[in-house]
């Protein structure tokens, strides 16, 4: 009886053993997680934006302080 009791618990190891590694997620994404990505990598592309002169104004390019910053700015 203990025999028996022992291989079912190799068979039900191996078994959950078997299917935990050959499991693969269907590749969806949640939205969220989309949207994190982007908002993380939005600060990777150069902003479409000049610096001039010298003064008080941080540059959003260098960070340098500046006179004028001028360029398109966007909400997306």
């Amino acid at each position: 009886m203990k025999k028996k009791i022992l291989l079912l618990a190799v068979c039900m190891a191996a078994l959950c053993t078997y299917v935990g590694l050959s499991y693969t997620p269907d590749g969806t994404t949640d939205p969220f997680v989309l949207e994190n990505i982007e908002a993380l990598a939005a600060d990777e592309v150069e902003p479409d934006v000049y610096c001039d002169g010298i003064g008080s104004v941080d540059c959003p390019i260098n960070h340098v302080k500046v006179e004028y910053v001028w360029g398109s700015y966007s909400l997306d």
